[in-house]
C-alpha cells in the first residue's frame, strides 16, 4: 500500500468472523488480523482510499469498523460460496471499469449473483462512512406534531391532546427513519411510554411533507394466545400484514422465515412490533436472556442484512437479548437501540397541566415531589393525576399529600445499582396496586374481572363482567383514570389493560379463588354467547370465541367443561371444533389446545386428543413424531379397556405408515384395526379401515384387491347412510379402474361421486370429482371434454381457496390445449400457474410450470422467450438443489441455444 497508493482495496480469502480476516506471515502460514487492527491500518492510509472489498466470508464485522475511516465497504454478513464470491467481483469490477460509481457496481455485483441463480445475493453487505449520531444533525423543523393530526395509522394509545413530553426522542426517531434506518429498538421498564411514543413517532412522519408509501401496522405480542416461537408469533404476524402461512410454512417454520422476510422486504411496510420481551426467556423479576427461539433472532439478521428492503420495524419490549444487540450493531446504518427514561422535570409538568391539575407554587412543589419519587414514570403519574382529580381530592395536589404523602419517602439504604432498579420496579407497582385498590367497589371489581381477558375485548365483554352495578358508570369511571387502552381494529371497538396494571388487577383477583373461578367462568359465557367474527374474519377468527373459552375453562381446571369445547359441533359442517382445525390446517393450534387437554385428563377425549396431536404432525411431514402420538393413544385405549379407541388409534398407525411408503406395514396396522371395529360393531370404523385397506393395495399395485376392499367399503357406507365417504370411495374405485384402462368405468364412478357430492354441498369432493372425470377423458384423447371438466374443478378451487387442487387444474389444463397445438392457450395457463407458486412460496412447482411455459413458448418457435423462462427455471432448480430439473432444463437449453445459434448454456 505503502508502494502503490491504491484507491482500492481488495482482500480475496478467509474470515473468521469477530477473530478477524486470515494473512499470512513472513514464513507464510496463517495469522489472523484482528479487526481493531485492519482499522488502524486503513486509517493510516484513509487519505487516498476510496473502496475496501473483503471478499471473505463472515468479513461484516471488520468491513463495520473499516468504514469508520473509508468511503465504501463491503463485507459479507455470512459464508459465501466460491463462485457468488466470483461472480461478485467480476460484476463489481465491470461496472467500475464502465465508469459507474460503487453503489451502482455493489448492486450490479448482487444482481449477477441471482443472474447465476446462486441464493447468496443477501450475503454482500456496503457500508458507507455514514454514522447513526450524525443524521440528529439533519433538518428538523418539520417535524411539528399539528394538533390535529391525521390519522390514517390506527393508534391506540397516543393522543396528541393528553401526550407529553418525548421532543427529543420524538426528532431524533424521525430522522432515523427518515434517512432509512430498517430496525428502530424502543427499550425500557413498563408503563415508561414506548409504545405511545412509537405511535407519536409514526404519527410524526406521516404529519410531515416527506413522500413515505410505508403503510403501518401495529402487532402486539400481549395476547397470551400467542406462544414464542416463530411458528407462532411470526404467523400471527404475517396474518397482521394480510397473508394467511401456507402450508409449507406451517411444516417448517424456515420456510414461514422466508415468507416474512420477503412480505417485508418486497413491500413497504413500517411494522410497530410490541411487547418483544415476550420472546425473550425469563421474565420481569429475574430479567430476560435469549429469544426462546433462535429463528427470531435468524429473521432480524437477515433483516437488516439484506440489499434491498421497502420495509421498516419499531421494536417496543423491556429488554434486548444480547445476541441481537451484538448483530445488529455491525448494521449501524440500519439499526437504532435506545434506552427511554422516565420523563424529565418540566416534561412532568407538562403531564400534570394536561391532566388540568393547578399550577400555583405549593401545588408545583408537591407535584414535582411525586414526579422525582417516581422518576417521572409517565403510567404512573397519569394514574396519580386523575385520582387527585377525582373525590375526595377535587383536583388538588394538596387535599392527597396530606393524605399520602407517607407513601413517598424514600429510604436511604446502600444498595447496588440492579437493586436499586429492582427496588424501583416494585415501587412502580406497589403505587398501582394502591391505585387500584383505592377505587370504587364497581370499579375495582370490573377492572380485576375483565383482567382475565387473554386478548383486547369489546366494551360489552367487560361491562358484562360486572356484578350488581351500573356497567357503563363502571367502565366510564375507569377510562377516566386512564385504566383502560385501545386496542389496533379496524372493526368495532377493542379495549385491554396496560401490562403493568392488568398484572396487578389479577394478582388481587388471585387473592380469592372463588372470585378469580367464577370470574374465568364468567368469562368463558361471554365468549361462548356474545362473541361474534368480523364479516372479513378468517377461520380460526371464526372460532375465536371457543378457544378463548376453553382456554378460561383450562385456567380454573374446569377439565370437564374444556372436554365439551373440544369436542363441541361448531360450523356449518358442525364438525367437533378438533375436527375443524384439522380441516382447516391450524396445526400449531390443534396440537396447543389437544396437549393441554391430553395432559390433564383420564377420559376416552384423551385419546382423541392424543389422536389429533399426531395427525396434526402427520400433515405437517413429521410422521416419525406422528406415530409417537398414535403409539400413545392406543396405549392409553388398551389400558382403558377402550376398544373403539384401540381401532381408531391402529388405524391412524396404518396410515402414518402408509405416508412413510411403507404399504405393507400399513395393511398389517388395518387389518388389525378392521378385526377389532368388526369385534365392537363400530360400522364407520369398518367402512374407514375397507377403505384404507383399498389404498393400501392400490399403493403396492394389487389393483383388484384394492376393488375389492373399496367395494365393500362403499356397500357398507351406504348402509350406514355415510355419504360423504360413498363418495370418496367411489372416486377411489374411478382411480382404480382408471388405473385399469377401465375408462369407462372410471367415468361412471367418478359421475356418481359427483352427484353426491354436489348433493350434500362438498366443494371440496365435487371438485376432485371434477377433476378425475377430466382426467379420465384426456385418456380416453377426447381432449374438449377434458377442458370443460378441468375449467370446472379451477372455478370451484378458486371459490374455496384450494391451492393445490387450483395448480393441478391450470396444470391439466396447459395439458389438454398442448395435445390440441393450442400453444397459446397453454401458455395462459402456465403463466397463472407460476403467479400462483410464486404467490405460495412453492419454487418447485414454479420450476415446473417455468419450463413447461418455455416449452410451449419455444413450439410457437418463440425462441428468445423461451430461452428466458428456461433460464429462470434453471435458476429456481439450482436455488432448491433440484438436480433432476436443473439437468432437465440445461438440455432443453442447450436444444434452444442451438437454434438461436449461441453457444449452449453453462
Amino acid at each position: 500500500m505503502l508502494d502503490h497508493i491504491p484507491q482500492i482495496v481488495h482482500f480475496s480469502g478467509h474470515g473468521e468472523g469477530t477473530q478477524g480476516i486470515a494473512l499470512e506471515d513472513q514464513i507464510g502460514k496463517t495469522q489472523l488480523a484482528n479487526t481493531d487492527a485492519l482499522a488502524s491500518l486503513f486509517e493510516l492510509f484513509s487519505e487516498h482510499l476510496n473502496c475496501v472489498v473483503l471478499n471473505a466470508c463472515y468479513s461484516y464485522v471488520q468491513a463495520e469498523a473499516i468504514a469508520n475511516h473509508i468511503p465504501y465497504v463491503i463485507g459479507m454478513c455470512d459464508q459465501i460460496g466460491d463462485q457468488a464470491a466470483i461472480s461478485f467481483a467480476v460484476a463489481f469490477y465491470d461496472a467500475l471499469g464502465a465508469g459507474r460509481d460503487v453503489d451502482f457496481a455493489y448492486k450490479n455485483a448482487c444482481v449477477a449473483i441471482k443472474m447465476e441463480g446462486i441464493p447468496q445475493a443477501h450475503i454482500p453487505v456496503l457500508h458507507k462512512k455514514i454514522k447513526v449520531e450524525d443524521i440528529s444533525k439533519l433538518p428538523s423543523q418539520a417535524l411539528t406534531v399539528p394538533a390535529n393530526p391525521r390519522k390514517s395509522a390506527p393508534f391506540s394509545a397516543y393522543n396528541s391532546a393528553n401526550f407529553a413530553g418525548r421532543e427529543t426522542e420524538t426528532h431524533q426517531f424521525v430522522n432515523l427513519l427518515k434517512a432509512n434506518c430498517r430496525i428502530l429498538a424502543i427499550v425500557g421498564m413498563t408503563g415508561i411510554g414506548k409504545t405511545i411514543l412509537a405511535e407519536r413517532v409514526v404519527d410524526a412522519l406521516e404529519s410531515s411533507n416527506v413522500a413515505d408509501s410505508r403503510t403501518y401496522y401495529r402487532f402486539s405480542l400481549d395476547d397470551e394466545g400467542l406462544s414464542a416461537d416463530l411458528a407462532s408469533s411470526g404467523a400471527a404476524l404475517l396474518r397482521s400484514l394480510g397473508e394467511e402461512p401456507t402450508l409449507d410454512d406451517q411444516q417448517d417454520p424456515n420456510n414461514l422465515l422466508n415468507h416474512l422476510l420477503n412480505c417485508l422486504c418486497s413491500r413497504p411496510y413500517r411494522v410497530q412490533i410490541d411487547s418483544l420481551e415476550r420472546l425473550l426467556q425469563g421474565n420481569e423479576q429475574k430479567g430476560w436472556s435469549e429469544f426462546c427461539d433462535p429463528l427470531w433472532l435468524k429473521l432480524f439478521q437477515r433483516f437488516l442484512a439484506g440489499n434491498a428492503c421497502s420495509s421498516q420495524l419499531i421494536l417496543t419490549s423491556q429488554d434486548l437479548p444480547a445476541d441481537l444487540i451484538r448483530i445488529a450493531s455491525t448494521f449501524p446504518q440500519f439499526w437504532h437501540c435506545q434506552k427511554l427514561e422516565g420523563l424529565d422535570s418540566d416534561e412532568q409538568q407538562e403531564l400534570f397541566q394536561k391532566t388540568g391539575l393547578p399550577q400555583d407554587a405549593e401545588s408545583l412543589e408537591i407535584l414535582e415531589r411525586i414526579g422525582d419519587f417516581y422518576n417521572g414514570h409517565p403510567l404512573v403519574l397519569q394514574v396519580i393525576a386523575e385520582e387527585m382529580r377525582k373525590p375526595p381530592f377535587q383536583g388538588k395536589p394538596s387535599h392527597y399529600w396530606q393524605k399520602h404523602q407517607t407513601e413517598f419517602v424514600k429510604h436511604s439504604t446502600n444498595v447496588s445499582q440492579i437493586d436499586q432498579s429492582k427496588l424501583f420496579r416494585i415501587r412502580i407497582r406497589h403505587k398501582v396496586e394502591q391505585t387500584i385498590q383505592r377505587l370504587p367497589d364497581q370499579a375495582w371489581q370490573m377492572l380485576c374481572a375483565s383482567a382475565v381477558f387473554r386478548c383486547p375485548v369489546p366494551i360489552t365483554f367487560w361491562q358484562d363482567m360486572a356484578i350488581d352495578c351500573d356497567p357503563v358508570v363502571a367502565f366510564d369511571l375507569l377510562e377516566d383514570r386512564h385504566l383502560v387502552e385501545d386496542a389496533p381494529s379496524k372493526h368495532e371497538r377493542l379495549v385491554h389493560q396496560h401490562n403493568l396494571i392488568r398484572s396487578a388487577a389479577l394478582t388481587s383477583l388471585k387473592s380469592d379463588s372463588s372470585v378469580w373461578e367464577v370470574a374465568h367462568h364468567r368469562a368463558a359465557d361471554i365468549w361462548l354467547t356474545a362473541y361474534s367474527p368480523a364479516p372479513d374474519a378468517s377461520n380460526i377468527e371464526k372460532v375465536r370465541g371457543w378457544l378463548e373459552a376453553f382456554e378460561h375453562y383450562c385456567e380454573v381446571k374446569d377439565w370437564d367443561k374444556a372436554s365439551e369445547i373440544y369436542n363441541k359441533p361448531v360450523g356449518s359442517d358442525q364438525r367437533p371444533l378438533h375436527m375443524q382445525l384439522l380441516g382447516w390446517s391450524y396445526y400449531k393450534e390443534l396440537i396447543k389446545v389437544s396437549n393441554r387437554l391430553a395432559e390433564n385428563i383420564a377420559s376416552p377425549i384423551k385419546r382423541v386428543c392424543l389422536n389429533q396431536i399426531g395427525n396434526a404432525y402427520r400433515n405437517q411431514g413429521q410422521i416419525e413424531k406422528s406415530i409417537k402420538y398414535y403409539q400413545q393413544a392406543f396405549e392409553f385405549a388398551h389400558d382403558t379397556r377402550d376398544r373403539i379407541g384401540e381401532s381408531r388409534a391402529l388405524g391412524c398407525l396404518g396410515s402414518a405408515h402408509n405416508s412413510l411408503g411403507k404399504y405393507a406395514e400399513a395393511t398389517e396396522f388395518f387389518k388389525k384395526a378392521l378385526r377389532m371395529a368388526r369385534e365392537v360393531g363400530d360400522s364407520q370404523g369398518v367402512s374407514t379401515y375397507l377403505g384404507n385397506l383399498g389404498m393400501a393395495c392400490h399403493h403396492l399395485g394389487e389393483t383388484a384387491e384394492a376393488i375389492c376392499y373399496y367395494q365393500q367399503a362403499l356397500t357398507l357406507a351406504r348402509k350406514i347412510e355415510d355419504r360423504a365417504y360413498e363418495g370418496r370411495i367411489l372416486g377411489n374405485l374411478g382411480g382404480a379402474y382408471h388405473n385399469l384402462g377401465k375408462y369407462q368405468l372410471a367415468i361412471q364412478h367418478h359421475e356418481e361421486h359427483l352427484k353426491i357430492a354436489q348433493e350434500i354441498g362438498d366443494r371440496q369432493s365435487e371438485g376432485n370429482a371434477l377433476c378425475n372425470l377430466g382426467d379420465a377423458y384426456s385418456s380416453l384423447k377426447d381432449y374438449r371434454q377434458s377442458i370443460i371438466y378441468h375449467q370446472q374443478a379451477l372455478k370451484i378451487s378458486q371459490e374455496i381457496n384450494d391451492q393445490k387442487g387450483e395448480d393441478q387444474d391450470l396444470h391439466n389444463l396447459a395439458l389438454a390445449h398442448q395435445e390440441l397445438k393450442e400453444y397459446a392457450a397453454a401458455i395462459e395457463y402456465h403463466s397463472q400457474r407460476i403467479q400462483l407458486a410464486r404467490k405460495a412460496k412453492n419454487h418447485q412447482l414454479e420450476c415446473e410450470a417455468l419450463f413447461h411455459l418455455g416449452d410451449c413458448q419455444a413450439r410457437l418457435e418463440k425462441y428468445a422467450e423461451a430461452v428466458e423462462s428456461m433460464k429462470t427455471a434453471l435458476a429456481v432448480a439450482r436455488q432448491i438443489e433440484d438436480r433432476s430439473w436443473e439437468a432437465r432444463t440445461l438440455k432443453r437449453l442447450t436444444d434452444l441455444s442451438q437454434k438461436l445459434g449461441e453457444y449452449p448454456f453453462d
